[in-house]
């Protein structure tokens, strides 16, 4: 159980970054073991749960030129979330970075490498999704040779200033706009807890890449 977010900003206003920071703390209830920031030319903050402090991750957001970010909170499930490398968004250097809700394998490290045939550096199995990217196989093209797997997820590619938000039949996904931003979020509970604007909200369609 995880939460995640991708949301990109038509300007950075007090009341859309406000609005941001409530999702953010919304999502804490889907997991605190540790939360993360990514953003635009693949800088990535992590931090294992103490308090807390959305600020914390926005600042570096605000201090940058990128316009979107993407964020996670999890319940640990997949490597030891006290190794901030374990814990999402995933990132993996010249791909790009991913955030998502899910799993593709239970087994040990060892086991889905040989299973998915990659070679990973964290013990979050988050990373082959990401790792069969670096082939050149899309996330969504993954996602569907692998109807086992439950998959809600967001990502941004190296060099490009797109959101990209997908999933499959198995997990929820949400997409909306608030004032100048628009996002994609796991929950419409979570949007309802921060005070967006439900009629401007749907469900992201099963096997359907959708962008902000």
């Amino acid at each position: 159980m995880c939460g995640i977010l991708g949301i990109f900003f038509k300007e950075k206003d007090e009341e859309s970054i406000n609005f941001s920071k409530l999702l953010m703390k919304e999502l804490l209830i889907r997991g605190t073991h540790a939360f993360g920031i990514c953003f635009k030319d693949i800088e990535f903050h992590r931090y294992v749960y103490n308090k807390f402090f959305s600020d914390i991750l926005i600042e570096p957001f605000l201090r940058s030129s990128s316009n979107g970010f993407i964020f996670h909170n999890r319940y640990s499930t997949s490597g030891d979330y006290l190794n901030l490398d374990n814990n999402q968004p995933i990132v993996v250097k010249g791909v790009g970075a991913l955030a998502m809700n899910g799993v593709i394998s239970q087994a040990t490290k060892a086991e889905y490498e040989q299973k998915y045939d990659v070679k990973c550096t964290s013990e979050n199995d988050t990373e082959i999704f990401l790792r069969k990217l670096e082939r050149g196989i899309s996330i969504p093209h993954f996602v569907d040779q692998n109807p086992d797997c439950s998959f809600a997820g967001v990502y941004i590619k190296d060099g490009d200033n797109t959101i990209y938000g997908y999933r499959n039949n198995k997990r929820p996904l949400y997409k909306g706009t608030y004032k100048n931003c628009s996002y994609i979020v796991s929950t419409l509970d979570t949007i309802r807890r921060a005070g967006g604007d439900l009629s401007q909200v749907s469900i992201v369609p099963t096997f359907t890449e959708v962008t902000i």
